[in-house]
């Protein structure tokens, strides 16, 4: 029988995965070390497409997979790591031992190693040279190391994709901040770009909001819709505060009537304009809980002035303790705020919850009116 017959018999349709190269490989091959070499592979939970593509792994000696499995264990690679990229056990244990140790010198932590395991399968000195095109390219170590997937990249992809970046008006600056972006695909980067056009946010301000161009144009616009067209923020006011476009809109609704109902004291039916009180939209409501918290119990009036909940702890407690330092009213504000915000998240966190499925039962958000 020919390799190829006997392959076709062990992978069925899955032969169609296997290389030329494998093909080659397996031509002096015996039958019974391919039997015996699939079943082990399975057994350690390799998939048989996953064999299929690494064929030639069914024709190396099962102790010197067995050595190679050991030695990826024994640098803390998880199990189900090294069975999705089998071709890892087809190198030498030197060649990743190196490779690894290359990849922590380089800064890339075990963490990172493992989430990028691939990594260990590229030439040392292919990696040294994507590092330091990324480094001529602005990008920080730090950067390069919480974003260790830029390094399997081809060079003239990181090249095209940054360059793409520029066009649109991202400085090195930002590009290094959201340096994932040099990893996207470059159409789908200028998709989100174009769409946040159209919905009229100006360029130079998604250049300096740079994080918005990783969210769903899709759900970016059913954003825009929900605050223009339901909870009536002006398209003006939407356009100069467009990082609320970033927010959970259920989460951002209920701020608007936290400030409505719990700083200003106003009843539900009370007429109320949110578009006023922009400067809020992206503040906490439980530091503004507190800051109202303090002004009650120390007599200060907040709300002829609401623009007052925005000053610093200092600032605020100053009013009633002429001599406090910085040091001891941001800790004095830690100690109003800490309880509220604590409550408040843990609240959100399930009332996000319960938005997301109102919406997907009811087609539509929690607040529809402020």
């Amino acid at each position: 029988m020919t390799i190829k017959s006997i392959l076709k018999r062990l992978l069925n349709k899955d032969f169609l995965d296997v290389s030329e190269f494998s093909l080659g490989f397996l031509k002096r091959a015996q039958n019974h070390v391919l039997e015996n070499n699939l079943k082990f592979l399975r057994k350690l939970g390799i998939k048989q497409q996953k064999i299929a593509k690494h064929a030639s792994l069914l024709g190396m000696k099962k102790e010197v997979i067995i050595g190679n499995y050991n030695n990826l264990i024994g640098l803390k690679i998880p199990s189900y790591k090294i069975t999705s990229h089998p071709e890892l056990l087809g190198m030498n244990q030197n060649t990743i031992r190196n490779n690894y140790n290359n990849l922590t010198k380089l800064g890339i932590s075990p963490q990172k190693i493992n989430t990028n395991i691939h990594l260990l399968g590229m030439n040392s000195r292919t990696l040294k040279g994507k590092y330091e095109n990324l480094i001529k390219l602005g990008i920080s170590p730090e950067k390069i190391t919480s974003q260790a997937g830029l390094l399997g990249l081809n060079i003239k992809t990181i090249q095209e994709n940054y360059d793409n970046l520029r066009s649109l008006g991202i400085t090195d600056s930002k590009i290094n901040t959201y340096s994932l972006y040099l990893g996207w695909n470059s159409k789908t980067i200028k998709r989100n770009y174009d769409n946040l056009i159209r919905l009229g946010i100006p360029s130079y301000r998604i250049g300096s909001q740079a994080g918005i161009l990783g969210r769903d144009p899709k759900t970016i616009s059913s954003i825009y819709d929900y605050l223009a067209k339901i909870i009536k923020i002006k398209e003006d006011v939407i356009i100069t505060n467009f990082q609320i476009l970033m927010l959970n809109p259920d989460a951002f609704a209920k701020k608007l009537r936290i400030l409505k109902l719990e700083i200003l004291g106003l009843k539900r039916k009370d007429l109320y304009d949110s578009n006023k009180l922009q400067n809020f939209f992206l503040s906490s409501p439980a530091t503004m809980m507190a800051k109202k918290k303090y002004c009650v119990m120390n007599n200060i009036d907040f709300l002829s002035k609401l623009s007052f909940l925005k000053l610093s702890w200092l600032k605020i407690i100053r009013i009633s303790k002429e001599t406090v330092s910085k040091e001891e009213a941001n800790e004095e504000g830690k100690k109003i705020t800490f309880p509220l915000k604590k409550k408040y998240d843990e609240w959100m966190i399930e009332y996000k919850k319960w938005g997301k499925k109102f919406a997907e039962r009811r087609g539509r958000r929690l607040i529809q009116r402020i």
